[in-house]
């Protein structure tokens, strides 16, 4: 109700107590008007009666057409709206007048409710703060709040006030309402709202999500007055206004979320959104209910044990059991979970407490995922075709469960087919025995292998299982393979033929030996080498079953006891001891002929390693071999060569010496024979007779002398300076040629050079005995010895005296001798040198 203790009159009038006041209470006025009035039967009447007895009638005077002067009162106004506020001071300046003809009803009105002893102030002020209760409470019922909207509807609340005292009292008001502290309006200051938890539920969730929200809280320009009222109406003040934002907040957010929001909207790509549609709706509500809006708002859902991890990486193994195998196999998933609606984590917490750690909850449903997503899976269709996505979707339901999103990716440790997949096929299959044609004799052989697997390994895949070693499958297929070309290849062939088959050279054409021995029939030889046969088994085998590409073998043939001898046996060339052989058929009257023969061992004979793997020579000692070679060689040729006349022993020419060689091929095939290796003579020649090497010595004698008169000659001459010395010095060069090579009989040219020689001396000698030349008889003159000056012009070194003489010691040790060393007998004519 309203209160009169601090009631104050405001301006000029008359006072509100002299607007209606009883006959006895002043003198009349030319202004009032008498009212007789029952208070028993609350009516007017026309007089005063004459008898009166047990009726409370008074005569009044009413004051018309003149205005009181301007009374303040203050009423309380509770905010309709806000419950457990306090009540806000309603000032309200007016000044009343009674128009003329109104007296009666103003009367009426106002001492009906008086009595006639009453208060007149307080009955009128009762009444009007009855009028102000009932509007606010009528306000109320159509949703409105007086003191809410009062700065919004002020001039209404006014016109509806002074309509109703007109109409029910006849007074005229004139009237001012104002609100306690309104003359603070400007000075009202932003609030900050902070840390403001509530409980929410978006549409379809089962369960309530825990929301913080705060900012600032700034007063609305259009809305002040609500602000003012609201801090006015806030117990304590500015404190009581934040818990009613609160709770205006909280209120406004349950039924907005609920009514509009699914957990969807509280995902972290669309939190933004989210955010701006629960900023629009508040401030549309705290606008009407506090006057004030936020500019932006801290909106969060936070986890009552802490935030939750916005990354979570790991790696986890599940092991799986092939359908079509007893072994396992592990499947690495590599997940990274990224939080993206943290409502929707917050939810699920509150329904389960294992995923406040989102980590742990995954793994525990990982394994079963991946089992039932991979279920009946072959060992070949999870190495070749992994499905990530049959393991990724159900995945990604179930995280998002809890908030979050997957990255997923399952893999299997690399297995054995994967890295020959990557790395290419290397494999050796290792040094191993072959049976050849011949069932006696094997052969040992290593044969290597790289080459790419096919571009799809489904081409495979019966051999794609855990428990198949593809590489020894492929190392069996490659011997096997060998296995079936060497089968069909004689020793000889894989020894002689590995790497090529090109052609023996022809036997010579010379003429039939002597004694009458045809010749051996040609060797037989492969049309494809045993290596490249190999090759194109393995090859084609390995393309058949595999079907592997790129494919490069490279047969290697093992080294063996047997191919250690050959090696050893093959290298190097071997000299036999000089033998001298007679004719057997002059009776042995003819000298004997010694001859030099080098030779070495070329290669396997046709069909010889047979007899070759039953020589028992110990591989680490060729030297017992080599001389068992050389001893059977010496003897099949003196054998052979003694056959011989002794006119062919001591060839001369070359188809003498062919005739010669074709002979001792005999013993080339007896070495065949006796050993299975073939030979070839790098040197075959004979040493010089008896005969040969005196008439050597002879001709070394004679040129030895007409080498010296040479120099003689060519010293006069040049003593002389007249003489010609360019022919001379030709003659020397060519004499020193043939002191060297061995100057053949009756040599025309030497012949012509002597005479030149000698008439050129005798011409010399007879200059010399006109012009002797005369020692100088200059004292600083030295001494010429002049045949040393001209000794040392033609020979400085005075190599061609001393060639002299050492070719005529050598001539008289092979007179004693009767041969002559392996080069003399080389550079005879008659002894050629062998192809």
């Amino acid at each position: 109700m309203g209160k009169s203790a601090n009631d104050e009159v405001l301006g000029t009038g008359i006072p509100l107590g002299m607007l209606v006041r009883s006959t006895d209470e002043g003198p009349d006025d030319n202004r009032t008007e008498s009212v007789v009035f029952d208070h028993g039967r609350k009516e007017v009447l026309p007089k005063q009666p004459w008898l009166s007895i047990g009726r409370s009638v008074k005569t009044y005077r009413v004051q018309t057409g003149v205005w009181t002067a301007d009374r303040v009162v203050r009423c309380p106004l509770r905010v309709m709206r806000v419950p457990n506020t306090e009540p806000v001071m309603l000032y309200a300046a007016y000044a009343l007048n009674c128009p003329p003809g109104k007296q009666d009803k103003v009367v009426t009105a106002l001492l009906g409710d008086a009595g006639p002893s009453g208060d007149l102030i307080a009955t009128w002020e009762r009444r009007f703060f009855r009028y102000i209760e009932e509007f606010a409470e009528g306000q109320a019922r159509t949703g409105r709040d007086l003191v809410l909207d009062f700065f919004d509807r002020r001039d209404e609340i006014i016109q509806h006030l002074v309509a109703r005292v007109a109409g029910e009292t006849g007074l005229t008001m004139r009237l001012h309402l104002q609100l306690d502290g309104e003359t603070d309006l400007k000075k009202l200051s932003e609030v900050t709202i902070a840390g403001v938890s509530f409980n929410i539920r978006p549409k379809g969730l089962e369960g309530d999500l825990r929301a913080v929200i705060g900012g600032p809280l700034r007063v609305s320009e259009q809305h002040r007055g609500k602000a003012l009222i609201r801090l006015l109406a806030a117990k304590e003040g500015e404190a009581g206004l934040r818990a009613d934002v609160a709770r205006d907040i909280k209120d406004v957010l349950q039924n907005f979320v609920s009514a509009e929001l699914t957990i969807a909207d509280f995902a972290s790509a669309a939190l933004t959104g989210t955010r701006q549609r629960l900023l629009g709706r508040l401030n549309e509500a705290l606008r009407d209910r506090q006057g004030r809006v936020f500019d932006h708002i801290d909106f969060e859902l936070p986890h009552p044990g802490g935030n939750p991890p916005e990354l979570v990486q790991f790696e986890l193994s599940t092991v799986i059991r092939p359908k079509d195998s007893q072994a396992t196999l592990p499947i690495i998933s590599n997940l990274s979970m990224q939080l993206e609606n943290p409502g929707r984590f917050q939810a699920a917490a509150q329904r389960n407490a294992a995923v406040a750690n989102p980590k742990e909850w995954l793994e525990a449903h990982v394994g079963q995922i991946v089992t039932g997503a991979l279920f009946n899976s072959t060992y070949a269709e999870l190495i070749l075709s992994l499905d990530n996505e049959r393991i990724r979707s159900p995945l990604a339901e179930k995280a998002m469960e809890i908030g979050y999103s997957v990255k997923h990716y399952s893999a299997i440790p690399e297995q054995p087919i994967l890295k020959l997949k990557r790395e290419g096929v290397r494999l050796v299959t290792g040094q191993e025995d072959f049976a050849t044609r011949d069932t006696r004799v094997n052969v040992a052989l290593d044969v290597a292998v790289s080459a790419e697997m096919p571009a799809s390994l489904i081409d495979i895949e019966r051999f794609i299982r855990p428990e198949v070693d593809l590489i020894e499958e492929m190392r069996h297929t490659v011997t096997e393979s060998v296995r079936k070309v060497l089968h069909g290849i004689t020793p000889e062939e894989f020894y002689t033929q590995f790497s090529s088959v090109d052609e023996l050279p022809p036997a010579p054409k010379g003429p039939v030996d002597l004694l009458g021995a045809g010749s051996s029939p040609p060797r037989q030889r492969l049309k494809v080498p045993v290596e490249e046969q190999i090759r194109t088994a393995v090859e084609a085998s390995l393309k058949q079953i595999f079907c592997l590409r790129a494919i490069h073998v490279v047969p290697k043939m093992a080294d063996t006891v047997l191919t250690r001898r050959y090696r050893h046996l093959c290298s190097g060339i071997h000299t036999l001891d000089p033998f001298p052989v007679g004719s057997l058929t002059n009776g042995g009257r003819s000298s004997p002929v010694t001859f030099l023969i080098s030779f070495k061992v070329s290669g396997m004979a046709p069909d010889g390693w047979t007899v070759f793997q039953s020589n028992s020579f110990d591989p680490y000692q060729s030297e017992a071999e080599i001389n068992a070679i050389k001893s059977e060689l010496a003897k099949s040729l003196h054998s052979s060569l003694s056959l011989l006349p002794p006119e062919l022993l001591e060839y001369r020419t070359e188809r003498e010496w062919s005739q010669v060689h074709e002979v001792a091929r005999i013993a080339q095939k007896a070495i065949e024979q006796a050993f299975g290796l073939s030979i070839t003579f790098v040197s075959f020649s004979r040493a010089l007779s008896a005969d040969e090497s005196y008439e050597r010595a002879r001709r070394e004698g004679a040129l030895e002398n007409a080498l010296g008169e040479l120099t003689t000659a060519l010293a006069d001459a040049k003593l002389n300076r007249a003489a010609d010395t360019e022919d001379l010095e030709t003659m020397r060069a060519l004499l020193n040629q043939r002191l060297k090579e061995g100057m053949p009989p009756d040599d025309a040219e030497i012949a012509a050079y002597m005479k030149v020689i000698r008439e050129r001396r005798q011409a010399t000698s007879r200059v010399l005995a006109y012009e002797a030349p005369q020692r100088s008889t200059d004292p600083s003159a030295t001494d010429v010895d002049i045949l040393r000056h001209v000794s040392s012009v033609m020979d400085p070194g005075n190599r061609v005296l001393e060639l002299a003489k050492e070719r005529k010691a050598r001539t008289g040790e092979e007179a004693k001798t009767g041969g002559t060393t392996a080069n003399d007998a080389e550079a005879e004519p008659g002894n050629p040198t062998p192809n």
